[in-house]
């Protein structure tokens, strides 16, 4: 597929340009298979839990990339973010595994690079929709799940900052308005 395409590709990049040219790339696709491979034992390591979810319907699934710093461009952090307790009891549950797994190693979670499908439920809409947004948008949208403000008339940006834990006024202006 694609994965060949690419390795292909990287080979003719690494004889044409030199080692030195596609090192970093060379990083980014062992970070890909071994993503790949954490993922997989993880989920055995997670079913229990997982299935019993899953029965319940309060299951909330997440995958992980666990890339290299220095082979991978720098991110914008959220030091600030306010997960909820559905995200943070994965992210916590994941931690644990990767800290046991991997003892010596440490994760920062790059939240700029997350993505979450978010079902939501309009008024003038029969069936519920799914939303495909990034962690930003999402903690937003969640802001606004039981409450429309005091007023109901919308929640300030100085609330939903409250709430979120997105700090950098600028950025939760551009997250509105996507």
């Amino acid at each position: 597929g694609s994965y060949d395409m690419e390795r292909s590709f990287l080979s003719k990049l690494k004889a044409e340009c030199g080692t030195a040219y596609t090192s970093k790339m060379e990083g980014m696709f062992k970070d890909m298979e071994m993503s790949r491979d954490i993922m997989s034992s993880y989920a055995a390591y997670a079913s229990g839990a997982t299935n019993a979810a899953l029965a319940s319907g309060k299951a909330v699934d997440m995958e992980v990339q666990v890339l290299t710093t220095g082979y991978w461009p720098v991110y914008p952090k959220y030091p600030n973010i306010i997960l909820p307790s559905e995200l943070l009891s994965k992210r916590d549950r994941f931690e644990s595994y990767y800290n046991e797994k991997y003892q010596g190693r440490r994760i920062a979670w790059q939240y700029s690079l997350g993505n979450c499908i978010v079902k939501a439920s309009f008024p003038k809409e029969k069936a519920p929709k799914e939303l495909n947004v990034n962690v930003c948008q999402t903690l937003v949208l969640l802001c606004f799940q039981y409450e429309d403000g005091p007023d109901g008339r919308g929640l300030k940006l100085d609330d939903i900052m409250k709430k979120t834990g997105i700090d950098d006024r600028a950025e939760l202006e551009r997250v509105l308005q996507s």
